[in-house]
């Protein structure tokens, strides 16, 4: 669960996710980026054996592989270190979308590759997902599709970019 610097999630739902990743026996890792008030309140109230909390993190990248699902907002950075690790998303539809996000929102979920949801169903989607393994191993295959089409994309704009410019001299 990666929290940001605005820690964009109702603290009764934080309450709740931790509560039952605790019942589904589910390791919870929350980074909470540079909001240190936030990291007070998560390292004081939500606790158990599966319970890591993080501030700011310079391994992102590292906690991203380790996990099995993402709850984040649509940030393309997210996004994309989500498809890099080949790890599927629940995306919080916050109240207060950018601009982009709305449109991250319309790539993930059509490339199935995340579940985006108000906070309030959060759980009920994890739930979900840890019972329904066919449902979860769907998303993964389609992460991993996703990962090598737009590889693939990139390379082709990378090598057409550098034939053009080679054709400008």
């Amino acid at each position: 669960l990666t929290l940001g610097a605005k820690g964009q999630i109702d603290k009764g739902v934080l309450q709740n996710l931790s509560t039952a990743c605790i019942n589904l026996n589910i390791k919870l890792e929350i980074v909470c980026g540079k909001n240190e008030k936030l990291y007070k309140y998560v390292s004081e109230n939500v606790s158990g054996d599966n319970v890591v909390v993080h501030s700011f993190v310079n391994n992102m990248h590292e906690i991203i592989k380790r996990c099995d699902l993402i709850i984040t907002k649509a940030g393309g950075i997210s996004i994309s270190e989500a498809i890099a690790s080949e790890t599927p998303l629940i995306i919080n539809k916050t109240r207060s979308l950018a601009g982009q996000e709305e449109a991250n929102i319309n790539y993930v979920t059509g490339q199935k590759i995340a579940i985006a949801t108000k906070e309030k169903s959060i759980v009920e989607i994890l739930s979900f997902l840890a019972k329904h393994d066919l449902q979860y191993q769907d998303m993964v295959k389609n992460i991993k599709r996703t990962k090598k089409e737009s590889y693939n994309a990139n390379m082709i704009d990378i090598i057409t970019s550098l034939s053009n410019d080679k054709h400008d001299d």
